[in-house]
């Protein structure tokens, strides 16, 4: 792996897939067959078009849109089922999602289960969009307005479609997700490297291979349990450099929200987004070149690359509905020298972090449904550091 030809990416997240869902454990209603945790409601509304013709809509609808799984939504996926809503005093007519009362809520049938929602206000909450409530067969939802989601399907074999937007969306009422938050120190240590070169051969290989396999050594510190106070030495020698690794898991084999491999993916996070962008400011000097045979030649050269001198990796949970996030994994990087060396503040690599990582203010809802496992979505600021050893 190296990274001469490496794109500095965004992670492209849409505003919805913020967090994944954990597991929980819900208890159910008689009526309800099988645990669909992952479960999730659309009020949406529609309108349909002649296909070639987008610039009026014909007639106009509202919707129910079901989800054996929330993330199913995210790639414009055909709904597990669908239905017309009623609106309070059974009225078939265009709803107003705001009038749904407890007393008379807004209704439907959804996957064999019956449907109601209520209390659903024009904007949520400021910070995490919560708003009203819902029931689906017995499983209370909470709901959350600005969803952000829309979906284009097809009628009568390609001759007509219908355009749908989402007003609000309900997802269990006591869901808890998951995130990872990357804290980068702007503060940098010039790390030095030697790197053998031929005239052939990529620039700096040698070194970019040597950044692609660094943060092995936090899985392998993880995973022989490694003391914390325990330097790895990074550079060449001249470098004198260490880094050490902080790890704090909460969690353990057996408990509900623990995943095994979560190290490894944090480590794999930040080699594929946080390494080709030391590289792209690693500086070259030193290069010295000598025959080795006939028509050959061999040399090396000094690669310095600018390292944050701390990251800090926070796996937090929330409840969807409060957002009061929980560190969960806890995995503390430092750079510490054994000789005094250049130490500084540099704002470009800041804002390159900011564009490699989503960033932390965009985590609004947590609303996004996945797997448990995984890292859910991966947010990341620059945070000030200091030149300490």
């Amino acid at each position: 792996m190296h990274f001469s030809r490496f794109s500095i990416l965004s992670l492209a997240l849409s505003p919805l897939a913020l967090a994944a869902v954990i597991p929980e454990i819900i208890s159910r209603g008689e009526n309800r067959i099988e645990d669909n945790r992952d479960e999730a409601v659309f009020l949406v509304s529609c309108t349909i078009y002649v296909t070639g013709n987008d610039a009026s809509g014909n007639s106009n609808s509202d919707k129910l849109f079901y989800y054996k799984d929330y993330a199913k939504h995210l790639n414009n996926g055909k709904p597990d089922d669908e239905d017309y809503p009623v609106g309070p005093g059974d009225k078939s007519r265009r709803i107003d999602w705001k009038d749904g009362t407890q007393e008379k809520p807004i209704h439907g049938e959804l996957n064999g289960l019956k449907f109601t929602t209520w209390g659903l206000a024009e904007k949520g909450d400021s910070v995490t969009n919560v708003t009203g409530f819902a029931d689906l067969g017995g499983a209370r939802m909470r709901c959350y307005s600005n969803p952000n989601a829309n979906w284009k399907q097809e009628l009568y074999s390609g001759k007509m479609y219908n355009k749908c937007y989402a007003n609000y969306y309900c997802t269990r009422n006591e869901r808890i997700i998951r995130r990872t938050v990357y804290d980068i120190s702007d503060t940098v240590a010039n790390v030095e490297f030697t790197s053998k070169e031929t005239p052939e051969g990529i620039p700096g290989l040698e070194t970019q291979h040597t950044l692609a396999t660094l943060l092995n050594q936090l899985k392998d510190h993880e995973k022989n349990n490694i003391d914390d106070a325990h330097e790895y030495k990074i550079g060449n020698d001249r470098s004198g450099t260490q880094m050490t690794f902080s790890v704090d898991r909460k969690e353990r084999a057996g408990d509900p929200y623990y995943e095994e491999d979560r190290i490894n993916q944090v480590a794999d996070m930040l080699t594929k987004e946080l390494m080709p962008i030391l590289w792209s400011k690693q500086k070259e000097s030193g290069c010295k070149a000598w025959p080795v045979g006939r028509n050959q030649v061999e040399g090396t050269c000094q690669h310095t690359v600018p390292f944050p001198k701390q990251i800090t990796v926070r796996v937090q949970t929330a409840a969807q509905s409060v957002l009061d996030w929980d560190d969960r994994d806890t995995v503390i990087i430092a750079i510490k020298h054994t000789s005094s060396k250049s130490c500084f503040a540099e704002k470009s690599i800041s804002a390159l972090l900011t564009a490699a990582f989503s960033a932390a203010s965009a985590v609004a809802t947590g609303g996004a449904s996945a797997a448990a496992s995984g890292l859910g979505v991966v947010v990341g600021k620059a945070v000030a550091g200091s030149c300490g050893t």
